[in-house]
């Protein structure tokens, strides 16, 4: 019965001298270096804004006067992960 537990007592050492082995090897890793890409689309979401303006054609269009004005506006939608321009 004395050799049941000694021989209990070894294999709990050795697992716990395993898992403390192993809780030192895992360290946290900083995020990923971000593509070319990624950097670039980065930059185009921090120009969202609202422009406007006037408008011309060419060829003239009759129903579009002088005095036409536009708004064109740049949006971030997606939770982040698309770009929406639209024009008015």
């Amino acid at each position: 019965m004395k050799s049941v537990g000694l021989v209990l007592s070894l294999v709990l050492m050795c697992l716990a001298s395993v898992v403390v082995a192993q809780s030192g090897g895992y360290k946290s890793v900083d995020k990923p270096a971000q593509s070319d890409a990624q950097k670039s689309f980065t930059l185009l979401k921090s120009s969202r804004a609202r422009w406007e303006g006037p408008v011309t054609t060419v060829p003239k269009l009759p129903d579009m006067g002088d005095n036409t004005r536009t708004q064109a506006t740049l949006r971030v939608t997606s939770r982040g992960n698309a770009l929406v321009h639209e024009l008015q």
